[in-house]
């Protein structure tokens, strides 16, 4: 099985500035909430089919800290609405575990894309 490494890349970073998008936004509606959890959840499922396969150390660690970010949003998507010191909590929550919060320019990817990615 040939891994698509880029395609795997771009899932990661959609993941991660969806993910920042939701914690850092000012004026977050649930339209837009819903589309961001939508997709988050589309990346993680992606990402942890792959990340089996993969034997990066450093970006196995850093999926999980995203991944269990996340899942804390997904589970919580009513607080995260309704309270931003919560979205806040989850950003700091990512910088304790010394992730790196930059995230490389993409193209957008389509919420459908995601899922053929192997």
């Amino acid at each position: 099985m040939k891994i698509n490494t880029e395609l795997i890349q771009q899932t990661f970073d959609t993941l991660k500035s969806s993910l920042l998008e939701v914690c850092t936004i000012d004026e977050l509606t649930i339209d837009t909430l819903e589309s961001k959890i939508s997709r988050i959840r589309a990346c993680i499922d992606v990402l942890d089919t792959v990340s089996i396969f993969i034997d990066d150390k450093d970006f196995i660690n850093e999926f999980t800290a995203y991944n269990l970010i996340g899942n804390r949003l997904i589970d919580n998507s009513l607080d995260v609405f309704e309270n931003k010191d919560l979205r806040i909590g989850l950003i700091d929550s990512l910088c304790n575990m010394g992730v790196n919060l930059d995230i490389n320019p993409i193209n957008d990817l389509e919420e459908n894309s995601i899922k053929y990615i192997y």
